[in-house]
């Protein structure tokens, strides 16, 4: 029933005047030293090489009689780097799927699928991570959702190293709390990365929205 695209990112080094790269899916982000190569979903081996990234992407078919509920987001995260500043999109669908919607509690199985990451604008001193205009496959694998109707749930945690000497490591947390009425759920979904770049420090970025799941 669903495709849960679940992507990887790792990144060029260099410090290149200070400026960072991100990856992204949940990509993070990296300072200071290249792409972070901690990402929501990584489940593999790098497939390809794009602007100094590996970039992976497998999926993995739903099904067994669930139901699932889905809905776009949009959201925008600003990265600041010691001597620059990007800004990223990130578009996905978010889906819970369970066998039975109608349940309360609910207990079922939430992805971000068909996601992109892509750079809005970097300034000048930006050079070793994504340029403005480069997208990348973004994704969620699946991770569990559940909750009363008055409070559904998901959080998702990924700690891993990150690429490049200077780097000692990324987190990348995705989190959703939303409302179930009648046949649809609504909510806010939170993107937070924190990298831990040992020549610039450390570097954060956070990005939200709103979603609507409906029947899909």
């Amino acid at each position: 029933m669903t495709a849960a695209q679940a992507v990887g990112a790792a990144g060029a080094t260099g410090a290149g005047g200070g400026a960072g790269g991100s990856g992204a899916a949940t990509g993070g982000a990296a300072a200071g030293g290249g792409v972070s190569g901690t990402t929501i979903g990584i489940v593999g081996a790098a497939a390809a090489a794009v602007g100094g990234g590996a970039i992976i992407a497998t999926q993995v078919a739903g099904g067994g009689g669930k139901r699932e509920l889905a809905g776009n987001v949009t959201m925008e995260m600003t990265l600041v780097f010691v001597a620059c500043t990007r800004v990223e999109r990130y578009t996905g669908l978010v889906a819970i799927e369970s066998a039975d919607l109608d349940a309360d509690p609910m207990n079922g199985t939430a992805t971000i699928e068909d996601g992109r990451m892509t750079v809005l604008s970097a300034t000048r001193d930006c050079v070793t991570g994504p340029q403005t205009g480069q997208s990348f496959p973004w994704g969620m694998n699946a991770t569990p959702a559940s909750g009363p109707a008055a409070n559904i749930t998901f959080t998702y945690t990924e700690n891993g190293p990150s690429s490049g000497p200077n780097n000692n490591g990324a987190t990348n947390v995705l989190n959703f709390q939303g409302v179930k009425s009648g046949s649809s759920i609504t909510g806010t979904l939170r993107y937070n990365v924190r990298i831990d770049n040992g020549q610039f420090g450390i570097v954060t970025g956070a990005a939200s929205a709103t979603v609507t799941l409906v029947p899909h």
